[in-house]
């Protein structure tokens, strides 16, 4: 399974596989759903997949070769007002959870 915008996967070893596919998604929700369901394989970054690894209904099938990855978790504030308490808590837990390297369970 692709997203819509590609399906050239890039490794960090320097090699790039063009994955056939038997679906085309744009909807990152579907996609973890459709590949929970058994329909293909596909890439989903850690944390929208994090739940669904750690259950045990997704599995990392490529471990040893990881993606070269371009995505990044924003948060975005004011910067010129104080930060509200539960902002700044989940900002805190972004930083735990994500910052600097997207947690693995095995």
């Amino acid at each position: 399974m692709v997203w819509a915008d590609g399906n050239k996967w890039k490794f960090e070893n320097g090699q790039t596989v063009t994955a056939p596919s038997s679906f085309v998604v744009n909807d990152g929700e579907a996609m973890r759903n459709m590949i929970e369901n058994g329909m293909d394989i596909g890439i989903k970054s850690v944390w929208h997949a994090y739940e669904s690894l750690k259950s045990g209904l997704l599995v990392e099938v490529l471990p040893n070769f990881p993606l070269v990855t371009e995505s990044s978790i924003w948060a975005l504030y004011p910067s010129n007002r104080i930060v509200a308490p539960k902002v700044r808590s989940m900002i805190d837990v972004l930083l735990e959870r994500f910052w600097p390297v997207p947690p693995r369970e095995r």
